[in-house]
């Protein structure tokens, strides 16, 4: 009996990980924000690291998720700048592990009510310059 439940307990603990693709797809007002390096997290963990293609489409192969909630770090090296930026709490996987990041409707989640303008996040983390040719 004590066996048993031992290993009812260890095949639960493993199955709450699962390895598999993930994809987002980041846009900013329609334009794809393409080129950045994209790591995905729990917590403080990352469990895939990718770069965005000029379709701002990225995917992660064998990503260990625990949750389908993930935190997004992007950042990008230009000639003339160095932006990044962290999305924590914002990203949720759909059942196929993808999510449709607008860059746009997180904007506005962050200025709403500050009195701040969104264009000033935009050019900082260079959305306002996108080119993915």
């Amino acid at each position: 009996m004590k066996n048993t439940l031992l290993l009812f307990f260890a095949s639960v603990s493993i199955s709450a990980f699962a390895q598999t693709d993930v994809s987002l797809k980041m846009t900013y007002n329609g334009n794809p924000v393409c080129k950045y390096e994209v790591t995905i997290k729990h917590g403080d963990v990352a469990i895939g690291q990718g770069v965005t293609d000029n379709n701002g489409e990225v995917t992660f192969s064998q990503a260990m998720l625990i949750a389908s909630n993930i935190d997004v770090h992007a950042h990008k090296q230009g000639a003339a700048s160095d932006v990044s930026f962290d999305m924590k709490g914002y990203v949720v996987l759909d059942d196929n592990n993808h999510s449709d990041i607008r860059m746009e409707e997180l904007l506005k989640q962050i200025t709403s009510g500050s009195g701040m303008p969104e264009s000033m996040f935009a050019d900082s983390w260079g959305l306002s310059s996108l080119e993915c040719h």
